[in-house]
């Protein structure tokens, strides 16, 4: 099975992927997308793989229940995925942290 190629950069040692892709990915413009983005209303988690995974990123991109993620290989390569199922703990972890609460 080929997977979509993904165009990730780098900055900062951080990997990025082009707004327009991300946008396509939740069905929004690019504007609507940096609204919100601005708004707290995606979010992004990266994962840094240990183990097997040495050297592999995950990026994970959620807007309510939608959710795309993205696998940078150790050489680079980046591609979709499938994403991780939410995790309710995160979610709760999230929720208190926007509304300024510690846990």
């Amino acid at each position: 099975m080929r997977r979509p190629v993904v165009p990730v950069s780098f900055e900062n040692g951080r990997p990025t992927v082009p707004a327009d892709w991300l946008a396509r990915r939740f069905d929004l413009s690019e504007a609507d997308l940096r609204r919100e983005m601005r708004a707290g209303r995606i979010t992004s988690l990266l994962e840094r793989g240990e183990g097997a995974d040495a050297g592999r990123l995950r990026l994970t991109f959620r807007r309510d229940a939608q959710a795309c993620a993205v696998v940078v290989e150790a050489d680079g390569r980046a591609h979709e995925v499938a994403p991780p199922a939410p995790q309710p703990a995160l979610f709760r972890m999230i929720d208190l942290a926007r509304a300024g609460g510690t846990g």
